[in-house]
């Protein structure tokens, strides 16, 4: 998982906006796993926000969403996914969307597994 975590983060962020709205030009896309492009997507829609001013390495507080918001987004994503985020998972202040996505990751393969 640190593997793919690295090489996600080596790719993310370069390259242009396609008209779908994420990146292009290094592999973004092909890197990006569908969780993690449907989690960007969340945050960015919730937060009005740019896609691509979101890094895994990002919290919420620093992508300007404020708390209430915050939540909403952990709900969107529940809702999205049909999964439920323990609070021990979520981490508002200093948890980051790369650790949120994990606790989806693991959420979903509890649910599958």
């Amino acid at each position: 998982m640190a593997a793919l975590k690295k090489l996600r983060s080596c790719f993310y962020g370069q390259g242009a906006r396609s008209s779908s709205g994420l990146q292009s030009g290094d592999y973004w896309g092909h890197f990006m796993s569908n969780v993690q492009q449907e989690v960007f997507e969340i945050i960015s829609k919730q937060a009005k926000i740019d896609i691509g001013a979101i890094k895994l390495e990002s919290t919420l507080k620093d992508l300007g969403v404020a708390s209430l918001d915050a939540i909403e987004v952990i709900f969107d994503i529940e809702e999205h996914f049909n999964i439920n985020l323990p609070n021990e998972e979520v981490d508002f202040e200093s948890g980051t969307v790369g650790h949120l996505i994990e606790a989806v990751e693991r959420q979903l393969a509890q649910k599958t597994g």
